[in-house]
């Protein structure tokens, strides 16, 4: 996407089909949004496509506690 953060929560979302985001700090938060409303996994990567943040919500079949 030339303007704005493109985000995708869970399957990714077709580009086009929700309103783009200005900055990257509103765009991790409407990432954090729509996970937590589809209870899915919500991965924020950096520039160069490495994961700088990943966050569970809903089912973690993780059995770690704390």
């Amino acid at each position: 996407m030339t303007a704005g953060t493109d985000v995708t929560a869970g399957a990714p979302i077709r580009t086009g089909s929700r309103p783009c985001n200005p900055t990257r700090e509103e765009a991790v938060e409407a990432g954090h949004d729509e996970a937590r409303r589809r209870e899915v996994e919500h991965l924020v990567h950096h520039l160069d496509g490495i994961i700088g943040e990943r966050k569970t919500y809903g089912h973690d079949p993780r059995d770690i506690t704390g």
